[in-house]
Parts: C-alpha cells; structure tokens; sequence
C-alpha cells in the first residue's frame, strides 16, 4: 500500500528500518511534496514540506538514538521520537505550518504514586498533538483484502478524538490491543488479548462475496465447544453476528473460522446443507461450486464490519474497542509511550527498581511486565516510522462498487 514499498525489506527482527532508505527520502522537502501531491492531490508549499521533513528527520534521529540508548532512559527517547514523527505527519496530511500545533501533549498521567508498571494510567484530554495525530491518522485505518489475486483496501475511520475525552487507560488497556504483543501478553497476564488475526478476500466464484478467515487461540473438540468459542467471538465483536459461519476447522492448535457476507435469502438456502462431525468440524456442503452458480449473493461487507488494524503496519486484525471507541493502532502506540516516558520524567526511581529486578522491605518486586514493556519498545522502533511512511503516502479508498 505505501507509494514506496518497504515490504521486501522490512524484517521485525532488526532495526534497518529505522535508517532505511524510505524515511530518508522523505526527509527531502521536494520529495515529500511529490508524494503528497499523488496522495492528496493537492501539493503543499516549500515551507509546509520542509517543515514536515525536519520533524521526519528528528523523529528518526531520536529513534536512532533510542536504539542504543540504556533501558533507564530509551522510553524517553522514544518518546520524543514519537511526537515528532506525529507533527510531521499532521504538517504534511494537513497542509498546516509548524506554528498552528499545539504547544501541549493533550494527555495525562494520572498513575498512583505506587502503581505498579501494568497500572500506570494515562487521561486524554480534550486538546494537544495527541489529538491532532489521531484525528489525522484515524482517517487513514483501513480494511485490507484480497479480489482477482490483488491486494487491495478501502478506508474504514476509527474513532476521532473527541470520543476519546476524558477516557483513561491502563498500560494493560493497550497491550492487550496491539497484536504483535499477542503471545507475550497472554504468558505475562495468564488472559486473552483483545485482537484476533484475520484476512478479507473476495472469492473468485462469485463477484460480490467475501471470505472472512479469523484464527483464534482456542482449539474446539466437539460441537459444543465450537459454539461456545463462536458465541465468545460474538461477544467481543458484535459485529459477526451479521457474517455467517460456511466452515470451522482446527489447524496448527488454532480453530480456524470462514464467514461469508451472505443476504437473508442465501442465510436460508444453507440451513439445510450444514455438515458437522463429532470433533465439531463444520462445512456447507457444496457451498462453492452452489455459489459459482449464482446460488447465494452477498451484502456489502464493509457495511458489516468494524475497523481493523493493519492498514498502516504490517497485518490485520481486529481491535476490541475500548468503552466503545475505536482507538487507532498507532494512537495506542502513543498512549503507551507516552505512559513509559512520563514514569522515567517524573518517577524515575520507580523505573529504576522495576528495571533493576530488585526486592526491598518497602518495595516488593516489579518485573513480570518488563518483557512485554521491551518487546513493546523494540516493536514500536520498527513499526511506527514505517506506518508514518505509508501514511505519508496513503489515498483514501472508497468502497468497490459491487
């Protein structure tokens, strides 16, 4: 999706994307206008693109600096990285000078003096470059899938920021909602994470159905286990309830789910072809080769379904939302951030005692998150300026016509 492809580079593994060559080139104020001009198709003036570029630059700068920096300080560091990156992104979407920023973060730490690193809390206010980030990158979420063998997506907004006043979030709220963290998490807090992978594709019998595949953790062994497991999934997105089960399977010690985005008339045509073992295995029989022949006909998916992440990163999943907000991916990224900087600015000699591992009279331990706090850290060096990339060049997409 983004203009200049980093895919076939991009390893999770190493930190070349932080001095890869696309950040780079974007630090050109020529070269950011051009690509601005093909992605919003109006071209920014000399002084908003070079504006846009020193804050890149420095976003980049902070982060190179943040890869070698000792864990006491490299939250921090990140931090700044962060919020330069942000101000380069709402300069250049926006077409705005430095100046019109806000001189303020628009959030909060509002942690107990005592917290322990999974409790750590953070207050969004109701202005600030968190805001303006959001409402800038919130536009930008999309819906990947997959039609004639071609990757492609439409744009599908999560929540702006003024749904977000006043909402206050735990470190533990916003691991659970980034997906990369998904194995981690649940070893560090013994519970499920709020996202579930997934991938969208048209299928080639018919132009206008789509195949929604979900992957989740817990295997089912018999009917009544896999019922249980889909009406979990219905719970926590409530959206499935208008996507219809055609397939269940176990695959790799995962239950793997196809949902079809099928029309009343069609729901009925299925009824009475469901085949299911006693291992809970289900299919419709003959659904293919029925819809090749114009058997069943679809509804718009992107009517029925929520935002998902991945657009700008590197997968696709699902985000519960958070008391009914939609947060996006990379604002998370933000929030948590900004919570790990505020405890080293202000406390650090909390920091320093959880990062220290040690055990004192007055203070008891406070190091089971530290492993999902550095994984976070290293994923957010690689992930966030290569999701400001994509943005920088991102179109939004209105739906197909189906």
């Amino acid at each position: 999706m983004p203009l200049y492809d980093v895919s076939g580079f991009l390893d999770l593994d190493s930190m070349s994307i932080i001095t890869g060559y696309d950040s780079k080139f974007l630090e050109s104020a020529e070269n950011l206008k051009r690509v601005l001009k093909k992605s919003l198709d109006r071209e920014p003036s000399t002084k908003v693109a070079t504006e846009a570029s020193i804050c890149l630059q420095h976003g980049r700068l902070y982060f190179e600096a943040a890869e070698k920096a000792p864990m006491e300080i490299k939250p921090l560091l990140i931090f700044y990285g962060i919020v330069n990156y942000s101000k380069s992104l709402v300069i250049a979407r926006n077409i705005i000078g430095i100046e019109a920023l806000p001189q303020r973060h628009g959030l909060k730490d509002i942690s107990e003096a005592r917290s322990t690193l999974k409790e750590l809390k953070v207050k969004i206010l109701a202005e600030g470059i968190f805001q303006r980030f959001n409402d800038t990158v919130c536009k930008l979420d999309c819906v990947e899938f997959v039609r004639n063998w071609r990757h492609e997506y439409i744009t599908i907004p999560t929540s702006c920021s003024n749904l977000m006043e006043n909402k206050i979030l735990s470190l533990k709220d916003i691991f659970t909602r980034i997906p990369r963290l998904e194995a981690l998490y649940n070893e560090t807090f013994s519970e499920k994470t709020k996202t579930m992978y997934s991938s969208i594709s048209y299928e080639d019998e018919s132009p206008c159905c789509v195949k929604l595949q979900i992957e989740y953790e817990d295997v089912f062994n018999d009917p009544k286990s896999r019922a249980s497991i889909i009406s979990k999934l219905k719970i926590r997105y409530p959206f499935l309830d208008n996507w219809h089960l055609i397939k269940a399977a176990c695959s790799w010690e995962r239950s793997v789910f196809e949902f079809m985005n099928l029309d009343k008339s069609s729901v009925a045509k299925i009824s009475n072809k469901i085949i299911e073992d006693h291992n809970g295995e289900y299919h419709v029989d003959g659904f293919f080769t029925d819809l090749q022949h114009g058997e069943y006909k679809g509804v718009n998916f992107w009517d029925i379904i929520q935002p998902v992440s991945g657009g700008l990163t590197t997968h696709t999943s699902f985000i519960e939302p958070f008391e009914n907000v939609y947060i996006s991916e990379l604002s998370l990224y933000y929030l948590g951030i900004f919570l790990l900087s505020s405890l080293v600015r202000y406390r650090p000699q909390i920091w320093r005692h959880s990062i220290s591992r040690l055990v004192t009279s007055d203070l008891p331990a406070d190091d089971s998150a530290l492993a999902i706090i550095e994984s976070f850290l290293e994923d957010t060096l690689i992930v966030f300026p290569y999701a400001i990339v994509s943005a920088m060049s991102m179109k939004p997409m209105a739906p197909p016509s189906i």
